[in-house]
């Protein structure tokens, strides 16, 4: 299945050495081999997107291109004819879910997702929001969580983030 004008393509992407989110759980060795993203899934019940292979050591387990239901914004390579199609990320977000929405928006206007694991890039991960876990990281995850989950999610996990964000109040 190869790529075709007006997809989304995402690349591997490994944490740049030293920034792996679980330090101690490898060797040293494994440091700048852990995997961050090598495909997406879109976990609908819950208005999440997740990150397969995400804390493993890249060992080629995920060496094949295929389709995928969500692309990072870390690194998504596409041509002009998509955002003709799809329309420009919705800027409303600022940081975080606005790659899962143009994705949701790309899925549904018919038009294919991927991921080309012979795309490689190294990640900082969370370095604008003072790193993963920080207060500004979860303030707008959770913000832009319940942004998407309104848009996109079914009846039930829609009314779901509702009753959890009075709860929270």
């Amino acid at each position: 299945m190869p790529p075709t004008p007006r997809s989304l393509i995402g690349g591997k992407i490994l944490y740049a050495k030293g920034y792996e989110y679980h330090k101690n759980r490898y060797e040293k060795s494994e440091l700048g081999k852990v995997l961050w993203y090598a495909g997406g899934i879109m976990d609908w019940p819950n208005a999440y997107t997740l990150h397969r292979g995400v804390d493993e050591v890249d060992k080629g387990q995920y060496d094949r291109f295929e389709a995928t239901e969500f692309v990072t914004g870390c690194l998504m390579c596409f041509d002009d004819a998509l955002i003709k199609a799809v329309g420009p990320m919705d800027e409303s977000y600022f940081l975080y879910y606005e790659d899962a929405d143009w994705c949701a928006r790309t899925a549904r206007a018919g038009l294919q997702l991927y991921y080309d694991p012979s795309i490689v890039v190294y990640h900082k991960n969370s370095q604008s929001t003072d790193g993963p876990g920080s207060k500004l990281h979860e303030d707008y995850q959770k913000k832009n969580r319940m942004t998407f989950g309104l848009r996109y999610a079914p009846l039930r996990t829609k009314l779901h983030l509702l009753k959890n964000s009075i709860l929270h109040l």
